[in-house]
C-alpha cells in the first residue's frame, strides 16, 4: 500500500503502521505502537474535533474525514472498521496528493512568516514555531556562535550554551542524529549546522527520514532568511 496506512485497536491505540505511515510521521512503528491517535493526529482541529476513527468504532461503519489547513491541505482521512476474530479494529488511510504534501505545505508557510521579520530575534520564534510541527518534539533551540561557545538565541528544554567544538565537525546543510558520545546531548537529538555560525537544534526519542529531511527544511528557510538579510545590509 502506498499511501500511509495505520490500525487502531478499542481504545484507539496504534497496534500497526505501514512504512509509508512511519515516512509520514517520521517514526518507526515500533515507536508509534500503543500511542494514542490524538497523539498522532492531534495538531489538525478537524481531526480532534470530528475524529473518523473514533466515529468509525462508535458507528460500525466507514468514516470519511476531510482535513484542509496549512499543514496537510486537501487531506482525506478514511477510517475503516475491521472485525477481527474477538475484537473490532479500524484502518485509518491518509490521502494526500503529493503536491499538496505535509513538508512543502509548512515550507511555504514558513517562508511567508520569515518575510515579516525584520532580524533574526523575530525569525527565531517562527523557526521554532516550524520545528514545532514536527511530532514528538522534546526540545529544541537556535544557537549563534560567539566566540568558543554556541548560546541559545531562543528555545525551550535545551541547554543555554554549547562548546562550539562539540559541532566543529559536522557538516554544514544537513541534519545529523547525534549519538551518545556527544556529551551533554540526549541520544536521539538531532542538529542543522547552518552558514553564519547558526545552529539548529532538535530533541525527541525517535527521528526517522521525514523528520530530518523537515530539520533540514526549516534549515534551508534559516539559510535563505540570513542570505536576504546579508543583501540587505
Amino acid at each position: 500500500m502506498g499511501e500511509p496506512a495505520l490500525i487502531f485497536d478499542e481504545t484507539m491505540s496504534l497496534v500497526w503502521a505501514n512504512p509509508s505511515a512511519e515516512m509520514y510521521f517520521g517514526h518507526s512503528s515500533e515507536y508509534m505502537h500503543g500511542r494514542k491517535c490524538l497523539q498522532l493526529f492531534g495538531e489538525h482541529v478537524e481531526c480532534m474535533d470530528r475524529c473518523p476513527v473514533e466515529k468509525a468504532f462508535a458507528t460500525g461503519e466507514e468514516q470519511v474525514l476531510a482535513v484542509d489547513d496549512l499543514a496537510s491541505p486537501k487531506m482525506l482521512v478514511e477510517a475503516v472498521p475491521c472485525r477481527g476474530k474477538d475484537d473490532l479494529f479500524v484502518l485509518a488511510i491518509i490521502h494526500s496528493p503529493p503536491e499538496n504534501s505535509r513538508s512543502t505545505a509548512l515550507s511555504r508557510e514558513l517562508s511567508a512568516k520569515l518575510n515579516r521579520c525584520a532580524n533574526l530575534e523575530e525569525a527565531a520564534p517562527v523557526l521554532l514555531e516550524a520545528l514545532g510541527s514536527l511530532a514528538f518534539v522534546s526540545s529544541m533551540g537556535l544557537y549563534r556562535l560567539t566566540g568558543d561557545t554556541y548560546e541559545l538565541l531562543a528555545g525551550k528544554g535545551v541547554p543555554r550554551s554549547f562548546p562550539a567544538a562539540l559541532f566543529a565537525e559536522l557538516p554544514v546543510g544537513t541534519a545529523t542524529t547525534l549519538a551518545a558520545r556527544y556529551t551533554g546531548t540526549p541520544e536521539g537529538a538531532s542538529v542543522y549546522p547552518s552558514e553564519k555560525d547558526l545552529v539548529l537544534y532538535a530533541g525527541r526519542d525517535s527521528w526517522g527520514p521525514a523528520s530530518c529531511s523537515m530539520l533540514e527544511m526549516v534549515g534551508e528557510a534559516l539559510k535563505e532568511f540570513t542570505g536576504r538579510l546579508s543583501r540587505s545590509s
